[in-house]
């Protein structure tokens, strides 16, 4: 088993996470926040079945050219959806004051702080491993758990993002390199906007929008309805 789950009180849900975060060189073990308890033990649950095979993932994440599979993605919106890709180009808004902060140990009804949430950690050596281990991924236009590790495995060597949060729906990451200029920027939007449709067209509205939120930002969110 890879998985170890600890039960944290919300309150102290960031602070826990940075202080493990910190001891991952030493420990192996990588901390993600997980949210609520059912969240947390279906991962565990995944982790404690023999069938279930993550290093499968992981070898057919290796496999994965990302620029390759965008232009797949591209290729079939266009044909199927008869969607105007350009139509969600906006213009650039100026700076962002909000680029958003980790979430997951709030109640999004109500904004206000669980009593308690999981932190689940993760015997991983890399952290874009993690969608292998947990098998996240694969529902709705979430792509699956191999290709989730192979951009985070890109994004993670251009950008230094790292998953620090799942839940569901849900993925939250820290990012210790972001774009620095707009130019950079779109380029990183336009690739999120093929990996996560949803963040654009029920969040940010145009790519541009997006681009902005991502600059010298660190913190992003993907979310699939």
């Amino acid at each position: 088993m890879r998985l170890t789950q600890l039960a944290v009180a919300g309150a102290d849900a960031l602070a826990e996470l940075q202080a493990r975060r910190a001891a991952y060189a030493q420990t192996g073990e990588y901390p993600i926040l997980i949210g609520e308890a059912p969240a947390a033990e279906s991962f565990l649950e995944f982790d404690a079945d023999p069938t279930n095979d993550s290093d499968e993932v992981l070898l057919a994440s290796e496999s994965i050219d990302v620029e390759g599979w965008i232009q797949t993605k591209r290729g079939e919106w266009e044909e199927e959806e008869e969607i105007d890709i350009e139509s969600y180009l906006g213009g650039w808004p100026g700076e962002m004051a909000d680029k958003g902060s980790i979430r997951v140990h709030t109640n999004v009804l109500n904004n206000q702080i669980r009593p308690e949430v999981e932190l689940i950690l993760a015997k991983i050596d890399q952290p874009w491993k993690l969608p292998a281990v947990v098998r996240f991924g694969g529902w709705n236009d979430c792509p699956e758990s191999e290709v989730l590790c192979a951009f985070f495995r890109r994004w993670q060597e251009r950008y230094g993002a790292e998953i620090v949060a799942l839940h569901n729906d849900l993925i939250e990451c820290t990012v210790k390199n972001p774009p620095r200029d707009e130019a950079a920027a779109m380029e990183l939007a336009w690739e999120q906007f093929w990996f996560c449709f949803d963040i654009v067209d029920q969040g940010y509205e145009t790519v541009q929008n997006l681009a902005a939120t991502l600059l010298n930002s660190d913190y992003w969110y993907f979310w699939w309805d």
